[in-house]
């Protein structure tokens, strides 16, 4: 049963399209079977159609399954009972799927497995927690990047551009340096441009991606500025509307602005809002109290997603602010332990035995006290990383526009592969 590339059509929707399969869609299409990848759990209407136009149709997702389920096969590791698979992200999925595949048709397995660098890249993306399959999925992934062991030279080459790959990989490098790089061309342009790096080694589209990333850093970076001051952070949560900022940003600042201000925050624009919660207060519970306002919304409680209509926002925004009027936010500040600055290569050599690390498997923070301030600068493009010279070590602070105004600090602080503090929060 050998499928040639020729037969394959591949489709990813813009965010104007939506998220998942849609109808316009199937309509069009001239195949007659469709796999979906990461979504199609709830494509109940969507199914129904193709099954219409006599197309056959395998759902793969790792979403949670609703009450009804769509009428065709359907791949999703939670509506089975093994813990190991259960929380394995969308792509991991499809990998799963093409491993069945590949035993009943007898091909080698090692051609499979040589695509962990890209199910491990889209493990730590999508933030799925970082245990069982997660983490053997990723530490696999992250070894075959190591030893330049790449499926990929899409993502060879970025890896290469983003990360001191001298000191090795890590799920951190991935997260921050080479995700974002893939995700900015969803959130801004066509996302098809990921796909023809990854899967069609097109190298000569990276200057662009790469340059699209600066760019959205660059606009993430202006949009968090505009926040801090038209935001009214006097309330116990901040919503802040502004209808400049794009549909796949607005997640972002809500994130910043959340992070600057420690409480919970809505952003929305043209209608669309997203929202980011701190400590242990559930985002989703307060704004389920006021969902009589929304035209549909959905989440958890540290992250939601909403549509609403313009008229109706001066409404919400008031019940929200009515419904935490005596919100206590009492900051919550774990570490895994206290040391003194001599102890920092103890440390490290306790977080090579821990990681990688992601969701549920968080690096490990830890509380330096009395660090005298030596040296302190405001660096980067953007001016929003506070670099330091603590006792000697090497320190920075993301996401902050000012130097900190004392001689010594205690702080939290996640310690770097080279020994640097990279700061959490000070005193």
């Amino acid at each position: 049963l050998p499928i040639v590339k020729e037969n394959l059509e591949i489709y990813l929707p813009n965010r104007q399209e939506g998220y998942g399969l849609n109808i316009n869609f199937i309509e069009k299409t001239k195949a007659d079977l469709i796999i979906t990848v990461d979504n199609g759990i709830t494509a109940i209407e969507q199914v129904k159609r193709a099954k219409e136009l006599n197309k056959k149709i395998i759902v793969t997702d790792h979403h949670t399954p609703q009450d009804v389920l769509p009428h065709c096969l359907i791949v999703n590791p939670k509506l089975d009972n093994n813990e190991y698979i259960k929380d394995i992200c969308g792509t991991a999925v499809a990998w799963y799927l093409c491993d069945e595949i590949y035993k009943i048709l007898n091909l080698p397995l090692e051609n499979l497995y040589a695509l962990a660098d890209i199910v491990a890249l889209a493990t730590i993306a999508d933030l799925v927690p970082m245990y069982n399959a997660n983490r053997d999925i990723t530490q696999y992934g992250l070894n075959l990047m190591e030893q330049n062991k790449f499926s990929s030279e899409g993502l060879r080459n970025i890896v290469m551009t983003k990360v001191k790959i001298q000191y090795g990989v890590e799920s951190e490098d991935i997260g921050f340096g080479v995700a974002p790089v893939f995700n900015a061309i969803g959130r801004l342009e066509d996302p098809n441009v990921a796909f023809q790096i990854l899967a069609q080694d097109r190298i000569d589209l990276i200057p662009y991606a790469l340059n699209l990333n600066e760019n959205r850093k660059a606009l993430q970076n202006e949009k968090f500025i505009k926040s801090i001051s038209d935001a009214n952070v006097n309330e116990n949560f901040i919503i802040y509307v502004d209808d400049t900022i794009e549909k796949g940003m607005i997640g972002l600042v809500a994130g910043d602005l959340c992070n600057r201000f420690n409480k919970p925050t809505i952003v929305i624009s043209k209608g669309h809002g997203s929202g980011r919660s701190v400590y242990d207060i559930s985002i989703f519970d307060i704004v389920k109290q006021a969902e009589e306002f929304l035209n549909g919304w959905g989440g958890h409680a540290q992250a939601l997603g909403l549509n609403i209509k313009q008229e109706n926002i001066e409404a919400f925004k008031n019940k929200i602010y009515s419904l935490t009027k005596n919100l206590e936010i009492i900051p919550i500040l774990k570490y895994h332990d206290q040391i003194n600055i001599q102890n920092v290569n103890q440390a490290l050599n306790f977080i090579k035995s821990v990681k990688p690390f992601g969701q549920n498997n968080p690096e490990p923070k830890w509380l330096i006290k009395d660090l005298k301030i030596f040296e302190q600068k405001i660096i980067g493009k953007n001016k929003n990383v506070l670099m330091m010279n603590l006792s000697g070590r090497k320190a920075f602070m993301f996401k902050t526009f000012d130097l900190i105004p004392k001689q010594t600090i205690d702080i939290i602080c996640t310690i770097k592969r080279d020994g640097s503090f990279q700061i959490e929060d000070w005193r």
